[in-house]
């Protein structure tokens, strides 16, 4: 669900660039207020997909001794 709103909100976001990109130079700030909202709600969207990467492969390492491992990668060094 959150893939086909973000693909949505990035159509709607090219449509609005290029509709800005064509208006007169003197309502240009309004292209920088709204660039500025985006790079924010980016960078919010990314932080909430890396909270949900908590704890992904943590199977991997389940069986793993965290103290054995550590050891045995810095003995390689």
């Amino acid at each position: 669900m959150h893939k086909i709103t973000l693909e949505i909100n990035n159509s709607i976001y090219e449509h609005i660039m290029f509709f800005l990109e064509n208006l007169p130079k003197n309502l240009v700030n309004i292209k920088q207020e709204i660039g500025a909202k985006t790079k924010k709600t980016t960078k919010q969207s990314s932080i909430l997909k890396m909270r949900n990467l908590q704890g992904v492969g943590k199977e991997l390492y389940q069986d793993i001794d965290s103290d054995t491992y550590i050891k045995e990668l810095r003995n390689e060094w």
